[in-house]
């Protein structure tokens, strides 16, 4: 296949099994520092990228790149079933009006930790910063499923009995998952892009059930113990040359 695969040049276990699996394919791995020069990028062969915004960012100042992201309301617009929890997207500004502690986090990037937080505990943001927040509940059991045309291509769990614990997952264990995330899928997948990163977890309290965590971007998610050739086919969909996106992945492109 061949082109160029950038990623950052602190390595992470992601980094160094999509890497392997990139040089396996033909690529040329590109390791970037971030705030210097970036390397001379071959003209030749198709350019691809994992490692998030900041580094996205940075080789698009040089190269053109079509980043896929999931839109921020996505998670918010999900029927009660998927969610058993209250879901909204708003801004900073209401945000920090909160009376009650709830879980907030930004839909996409990394800029401060998730989780509860009374709105005078807020860090300083952007009034119009748009931020997730959601009632309180207690997840134990928790996985990620790469997404690749509407469904699962690879998944892993990230955390077991509230502790990490990282494994590939059998696709013959947890039925009731399985079905929750077909249905998820089935109903919702047309609204994410073709290569996407979704997280599921376990609720024990208030309301036991599955629910969905979050979508993410697959060109900035971990890869736990999922199969790195099966994420790999998710990443390069996910953030390539723009001629190759899909014209139903169009409106997924981060416009940055």
């Amino acid at each position: 296949m061949g082109g160029t695969f950038i990623v950052p040049a602190s390595v992470t276990s992601t980094v160094r099994a999509l890497s392997d699996e990139a040089a396996s394919r033909g690529f040329d791995v590109l390791p970037v520092v971030l705030g210097r020069d970036l390397p001379l990028v071959p003209t030749s062969g198709q350019l691809h990228l994992f490692g998030g915004p900041r580094l996205a960012a940075h080789v698009q100042r040089q190269s053109p790149l079509a980043l896929l992201e999931p839109h921020d309301d996505w998670l918010a617009t999900l029927p009660e079933r998927f969610l058993r929890r209250q879901v909204q997207l708003v801004p900073a500004l209401e945000a920090y009006g909160l009376q009650e502690q709830l879980f907030v986090k930004m839909p996409r990037e990394k800029g401060f930790e998730p989780g509860p937080y009374f709105g005078y505990e807020l860090p300083t943001l952007p009034e119009d910063e748009p931020l997730l927040i959601s009632d309180l509940v207690t997840m134990t059991d928790e996985y990620r499923f790469w997404i690749l045309d509407g469904a699962v291509h690879a998944s892993s769990s990230y955390r077991i009995r509230g502790h990490p614990d990282a494994r590939q997952l059998d696709p013959d264990a947890r039925p009731s998952l399985h079905r929750f995330v077909d249905d998820l899928l089935d109903g919702h997948a047309h609204n994410l892009p073709s290569a996407v990163v979704v997280d599921v977890a376990w609720v024990s309290q208030p309301s036991p059930g599955w629910v969905v965590v979050e979508a993410n971007m697959a060109w900035f998610s971990a890869h736990y113990a999922a199969d790195p050739a099966r994420v790999f086919d998710v990443v390069l969909r996910a953030a390539g040359p723009p001629e190759a996106v899909l014209a139903r992945d169009a409106r997924f492109v981060d416009p940055r």
